[in-house]
This record gives structure tokens, sequence and C-alpha cells, in this order.
């Protein structure tokens, strides 16, 4: 993905899980969010996670972006 700096940008957590129990986005081993201009949306019923990040700086948020997902075991 490319994106100019000091726009927006929305990234998506490609998951196909119910229920999800979390979902944790991590760029460069940091847990995110880690500032002000980081927001992940919460998750309900299934849906959400997504992280948006405004205001793009290439040197702070350039490189690989995971979120890792954690499904509820049936029964708990």
């Amino acid at each position: 993905m490319t994106v100019v700096s000091g726009r927006s940008v929305v990234i998506r957590c490609p998951v196909i899980a119910y229920p999800i129990e979390s979902l944790v986005w991590q760029h460069r081993s940091t847990t995110l969010p880690s500032n002000h201009r980081q927001k992940v949306d919460a998750i309900i019923g299934g849906v959400g996670g997504k992280l948006y990040i405004g205001n793009v700086h290439r040197e702070n948020d350039q490189g690989e972006y995971a979120c890792t997902v954690k499904v509820r075991e049936e029964g708990k």
C-alpha cells in the first residue's frame, strides 16, 4: 500500500472469524495505537478492528503492520 505523507489511511485486518476475542495491531514490535494519530476500531459483534492513521509521516509510519486475532473458544 502506498500513502502520501500528510494524508490519512485506513488498514483493514483481513480476518473472517467469530467470535473474535481480541485483535491487536503491531508496527515495529510496538502495539498500536502508540500515538494520537492512530486509532483502532473496537470490535463489536465480530466486526471492526480497522487501524486508522492520520497525518502519515514517512519516517515513522513506513514498514510492515501486523494484526493478530484471538478467537474465543466455544463454550467460554
